[in-house]
């Protein structure tokens, strides 16, 4: 790989990781910076009886609607947002290549030695039904519904954190209604009526801020890495009905291509200006360009 590349590669990474944190760390900031600016008591905003009435009922309350195998994927979900699980785009699209020259090649009962070297469950279950005979629309209802049942697994970590910012705001509100009804019920010290009612209203704030500021955003964020791995699991089922269908590898390289998200066609355009250059100053990789191109035409 071209190092420039790479060093780009890894800034746009970087970039996605801290994302998350940027985000948060800036909003917090301006809100602080607003109460700065009106002289505002920080101590008074602090309450860890309110924090737990709508951050402990909050997480209880949406547990309870979610397995326990669930709510642990939620956590991981969230070490994802903080480090985005990598996908393998290039990679992924000249494994397939490779493929498909095999199987037009030597055809495709020679993928059979190839299958345990993938490490992607869907490409080995497509792999083992092309080799094994099936049909389009087999191949299609097969892996097509075991990418439905993946995409249905990693929504309920979305939906668990769109819940929970519902739920916050409602307990908020609830931990404010208790306050009230203790405030109320000791009218005997009036000077502490302010304070009191101050006091209960933080319950509100916090619901409101962990609703806005953490779960919703959460939510988003994760919502947006299951649609790159909803446009990878889709370029998996083009490429294999590509390799059951017999096409041109150069063809079905650019079907492949159509899945990349813009920052990795960019990558993916810049490192086949030097794969072209290859291909017209060495000698071997014409042969190779030929030779396909050869193959393709039969």
């Amino acid at each position: 790989m071209n190092p420039a590349i790479k060093i780009q590669a890894d800034k746009r990474e970087i970039y996605m990781d801290l994302a998350t944190i940027i985000g948060l760390i800036f909003a917090v900031a301006c809100i602080i910076l607003a109460l700065a600016l009106v002289h505002a008591n920080f101590a008074s905003y602090w309450s860890l009886d309110a924090l737990l009435i709508v951050f402990g009922g909050t997480t209880g309350a949406a547990l309870a609607g979610v397995t326990m195998k669930h709510g642990i994927g939620a956590i991981r979900s969230i070490i994802d947002c903080i480090k985005p699980p990598k996908i393998e785009w290039e990679s992924t699209i000249k494994r397939f290549t490779d493929l498909a020259t095999i199987a037009r090649r030597d055809g495709v009962i020679f993928l059979q030695n190839r299958i345990q070297d993938q490490g992607n469950d869907l490409i080995k279950s497509g792999l083992q039904l092309i080799v094994d005979g099936a049909d389009s629309d087999i191949l299609f209802m097969v892996i097509g519904t075991k990418i439905q049942l993946k995409k249905q697994e990693e929504k309920v970590s979305t939906d668990l954190f769109t819940e929970m910012g519902a739920y916050a705001p409602g307990f908020g509100l609830l931990g404010t209604v208790c306050g009230l009804v203790m405030v109320l019920g000791n009218l005997s010290e009036p000077e502490k009526l302010g304070a009191g009612i101050a006091q209960a209203f933080l319950t509100t704030l916090y619901g409101i801020s962990l609703s806005n500021l953490v779960f919703m955003p959460l939510s988003v964020k994760i919502r947006h890495n299951n649609a790159e791995k909803s446009k990878f699991y889709e370029m998996i089922l083009t490429g294999l009905q590509s390799i059951l269908e017999g096409d041109n590898p150069l063809l079905m390289e650019e079907k492949l291509k159509a899945f990349l998200p813009p920052a990795e066609e960019k990558k993916t355009l810049s490192t086949g200006k030097d794969k072209k250059f290859k291909k017209v100053t060495k000698d071997g990789k014409a042969k190779y360009e030929k030779e396909i191109s050869t193959e393709a035409a039969r």
